[in-house]
């Protein structure tokens, strides 16, 4: 069927032009979904404009009767009608989805924009963190490395303390060997001047017997030779009786050229003018350190009234006495002493307990002097005599004192 071209005398009254099934079926494929819905929309209704124009042509043209023309150019109408109605609520519903679409995207999109802020922000202040941080771990880094610089001349000083201590403990235990070694010949030493004191005391044993026994023979020889002479004149009664000569003691220098020298160098006269009050100290000395218990007492030993033997007798005892202090020295010397060993036992060496106490009591009433009560109670309690020795000595200590 052949479509004439004519050309329509108003836009108004234009016939719609016939379109081919291709065209109908044509479908334009555009990049975005939407406009490609839209043009075949646009497509469909125009080629549907074009079925009702085919349909409803002029009598002129199509020789078919008026009635029948006009009732299916009616029906052309409404079925187009209803397909533009239904493809423009199809568009519609169409445009909805895509407005309800965009919407959610736009909403999207904005979440998507506050999370991208938010994130910014957190990256902001965790950046600012760091930073806090990392100043923070730097000046720990700073103090560290100065309490490490602090820490290893504390170490080295430490270092140099510990050498200089171990120099010392080595020169401890030196010193402490050297003197086990030196403690060790002193003892050795101690132990043949032991030897040597027992041997000495032995002598000065032998000694004491030695000058006992002679003063007594003298003694004897000299009662026998006043008998004689009594005896044999009666005439002379006031002639005084002559000592027998004594045989010569043997002193206990003989074997110690230092005594020999010692007595060498007195002279006789000093010993004469001496001799009296060397006699009366040499009897107390004796008493207190060369009595013998089993022995005759002092008081019965009289020497002579010969000088010479009251000299020698002096002598005698001046020479022990000496012996005696020297060995004391000794004794202090090498620590051996009573009161050396008392303290190394630690116990309170006393020698003459009497005096200790008098001692203590004259401390204590000096320091309570101010109390007379308390001098009257404790001066009645010792004797006469103790109290005039305690109170010489306390004035003396007062004018020592003042």
């Amino acid at each position: 069927m052949d479509t004439p071209s004519l050309q329509p005398s108003s836009p108004l009254k234009a016939p719609l032009l016939p379109t081919s099934p291709e065209r109908i079926n044509q479908q334009k494929i555009i990049h975005s979904p939407l406009s490609s819905d839209l043009h075949q929309k646009q497509s469909e209704v125009q080629a549907k404009i074009a079925l009702i124009n085919s349909l409803s042509r002029s009598p002129a043209q199509n020789p078919m009767p008026q009635s029948s023309t006009t009732t299916s150019a009616l029906q052309r109408a409404i079925l187009g009608r209803e397909e533009a109605e239904s493809a423009l609520a199809r568009a519609a519903s169409q445009l909805s989805e895509a407005q309800s679409r965009e919407r959610r995207i736009s909403e999207r999109l904005e979440s998507l924009l506050e999370e991208l802020q938010a994130t910014k922000e957190r990256q902001v202040h965790e950046r600012m963190i760091f930073e806090k941080e990392a100043r923070k771990s730097r000046k720990e880094a700073f103090r560290a490395s100065s309490n490490l610089v602090k820490v290893q001349e504390e170490l080295r000083l430490a270092k140099g303390e510990i050498k200089s201590l171990k120099d010392e403990v080595r020169s401890e235990r030196e010193a402490k060997g050297k003197a086990n070694q030196e403690a060790f010949e002193r003892a050795y030493a101690l132990a043949g001047l032991t030897e040597e004191l027992e041997a000495l005391k032995g002598r000065l044993r032998s000694f004491e017997s030695d000058n006992r026994s002679d003063p007594l023979e003298a003694r004897e020889k000299d009662k026998c030779g006043d008998a004689d002479d009594e005896r044999g004149t009666f005439t002379d009664k006031d002639t005084p009786s002559l000592t027998t000569p004594r045989r010569p003691k043997r002193s206990a220098g003989d074997d110690s050229p230092v005594r020999d020298s010692k007595i060498a160098d007195l002279s006789l006269s000093q010993d004469d003018e001496t001799s009296s009050k060397k006699a009366r100290l040499s009897r107390r000395i004796s008493n207190k350190e060369n009595q013998d218990p089993n022995g005759p007492e002092e008081s019965e030993v009289i020497p002579t009234k010969d000088p010479r033997t009251e000299v020698e007798w002096e002598r005698d005892l001046r020479i022990k006495a000496e012996d005696m202090v020297h060995f004391l020295k000794m004794e202090c010397q090498f620590k051996r002493c009573s009161c050396r060993l008392a303290e190394l036992q630690g116990v309170h060496y006393v020698h003459d307990t009497d005096w200790d106490k008098r001692y203590n009591k004259e401390h204590y009433l000096l320091d309570h002097d101010g109390d007379r009560n308390c001098n009257d109670k404790l001066l009645p309690e010792l004797s006469t005599e103790q109290q005039d020795s305690m109170h010489r000595e306390r004035t003396i200590a007062t004018g020592k004192l003042v």
